[in-house]
Parts: structure tokens; C-alpha cells; sequence
């Protein structure tokens, strides 16, 4: 059992010399014992980067290997109507209401297979479900990549709703595939900060296999898959 005063660093993907991020910083994490979460990982940013990566992995299979944790209510779009979601990189700030990157604090707890991760500076959110684990190069890449040609469509196109109802990139067999869901349509602006929100999560925690809704606000608009 962790006492709560104690405190580790996490050390997200900008801190990894191999590849650019999409999002990130160093975040101190006060550990906050809970029945859903795997202890964080002690003062990672010391480790080399081969070592960190190891352990990055290895604390990412226990959590996938896991107990099942408390699932999430059947109606997702309910329990953010009652703004009971809260941001797990932000316990402060209610899911789907603006995220203030200084409300990043001493929140984030450990691993979990599923949760809530919020895109800074935005209403926008994902619902992140893990389910394997998968090649750290790939999908940093992939998630990198989609990123930068989501941003070069704003810059050129501005902010519209993805046509045909369909995002996909990928290669290597891997891919990031989003489409419209719940009567409600994704834009590309909205995509751009989900992206962001799944590449924070998993500079942090590791990469892996997931599914996940996105949420504008109070309403779902997308699901996707990474993997």
C-alpha cells in the first residue's frame, strides 16, 4: 500500500528523445490508493531509456492482465448528463468542460484499463478502453502522424466535419480509425484534440490496443479503435 503523500514522476513521451510527441510535459503524481489502479511507476525519468521502456511495458501488461476493474455505466452519455466523469489526468476538472493545462496537477494515478482522459485547453475527451499491447515505434508514429495531417486539414481547410463519416491511417497492419456515432458527427478539430488526449495517455502509461469514445462537450460524437 502507497502512502498518499508519496510522490513519483511520471515522465510522458515529450521526454523521450526517439520521437516528437503529439502532447506533453512531466507530470508530478501524488499516488492515490485506489481498488482500480496499479501502483505508478517510481522516478521513471531516472531510468535509461531502454529500462524505461521496459518498465513502461511491464507496468502496462500487469494492468492488462488485471482483475477486470468497476465497469463503465451501459448509458456513457448519462454519467456525463450528472458530470459524474471526471478527467483522470485532471481529478479536478468535470469531463467535457474546459480543460485548463495548469489544472494539471498531482492527479494522474496509475495504469487503469479504462478511464477518462481530457485534451487540454478543450471540452473534448475520450473514453479509453486498452486491450493489448502493441509495437511502441508503430503506433507512436501513426498517432504522430495522424496528428500532424489533422492539423495541416485545419490549416488549410479549417474545421469541418469529417466526410463520409470515416477517419483511418495507419500502415505496418496497425491503424487509427474514428467514425461518427450516437446521431452526432466528429469534426476534425475534435479529432485533432482526441488525438491528443490518447497519445498523452499513452506517453504516460504506455502503448496499447484500445478502443474509445469521444465526447464534444456532453455528447459523444465519435468511437474509434487504435490497433
Amino acid at each position: 500500500m502507497y502512502d498518499v503523500e508519496e510522490t513519483y514522476i511520471c515522465v510522458s513521451a515529450a521526454l523521450r528523445n526517439e520521437h516528437k510527441p503529439v502532447l506533453s510535459s512531466a507530470f508530478a503524481v501524488t499516488v492515490v490508493p485506489s481498488q482500480y489502479y496499479l501502483p505508478c511507476l517510481p522516478t521513471v525519468s531516472a531510468c535509461p531509456l531502454n529500462m524505461r521502456a521496459f518498465l513502461r511495458i511491464s507496468v502496462l501488461a500487469l494492468a492488462l492482465c488485471a482483475a477486470p476493474i468497476e465497469a463503465l455505466p451501459a448509458s456513457k452519455s448519462t454519467i456525463v448528463a450528472r458530470g459524474r466523469t471526471v478527467c483522470a489526468n485532471a481529478l479536478k476538472t468535470i469531463a467535457g468542460t474546459p480543460l485548463d493545462p495548469r489544472n494539471f496537477g498531482l492527479e494522474p494515478r496509475n495504469p487503469p484499463v479504462s478511464v477518462a482522459w481530457c485534451a487540454p485547453g478543450t471540452r473534448t475527451f475520450v473514453i479509453l478502453t486498452l486491450t493489448h499491447l502493441l509495437p511502441a515505434d508503430t503506433i507512436t508514429d501513426i498517432l504522430n502522424d495522424s496528428y500532424r495531417m489533422v492539423l495541416g486539414r485545419l490549416d488549410s481547410v479549417g474545421d469541418t466535419v469529417i466526410s463520409n463519416g470515416l477517419f483511418e491511417w495507419g500502415y505496418q497492419g496497425l491503424s487509427l480509425r474514428v467514425w461518427h456515432s450516437n446521431n452526432h458527427q466528429t469534426t476534425w478539430g475534435v479529432l485533432g484534440a482526441a488525438i491528443e488526449a490518447i497519445a498523452d495517455f499513452m506517453g504516460l502509461y504506455g502503448f496499447a490496443g484500445a478502443s474509445f469514445s469521444i465526447y464534444d462537450g456532453g455528447n459523444e460524437v465519435g468511437e474509434g479503435i487504435l490497433g
